[in-house]
């Protein structure tokens, strides 16, 4: 179960008639007995619907935002682990994400799109 509070806006964007808001949310996520985890939850709201990229039980942010072909790209970091420092840069695609950058670190800022070809920006 993951409760919520707080949050951020990161970028934001239209395509057509419909209004997308990309940002994070602060989850308060049960991962054991009496163990939670208070982490970001990467959202994207399509005309003020959120959808949740990540849990909330692990560290990641949101960085750019691109609509293009009728599909949604985020770029940000996100980490599998619970290790300190663990941010790697990564990209979603409608929900499905994709490591970057090998090394831990790592943030994606931006992301474009032309034709097939994703871009992103990696700090």
């Amino acid at each position: 179960m993951t409760n919520t509070t707080g949050g951020c806006v990161s970028a934001i964007t239209a395509s057509g008639s419909d209004l997308y808001v990309l940002g994070s949310i602060t989850g308060h996520t049960l991962t054991g007995p009496n163990t939670y985890a208070n982490e970001p939850i990467v959202t994207v709201w399509k005309n003020s619907v959120p959808q949740s990229l990540t849990d909330g039980t692990t560290y990641s942010t949101s960085g750019g935002l691109a609509i293009a072909n009728g599909h949604v790209y985020v770029a940000g970091s996100s980490c599998a682990s619970f290790a300190p420092d663990c941010s790697i840069a990564t990209y979603w695609v409608d929900g499905a994400s994709t490591l970057i950058a090998p090394s831990i670190l790592s943030q994606a800022g931006g992301v474009a799109v032309s034709g097939s070809a994703i871009y992103t920006s990696v700090n």
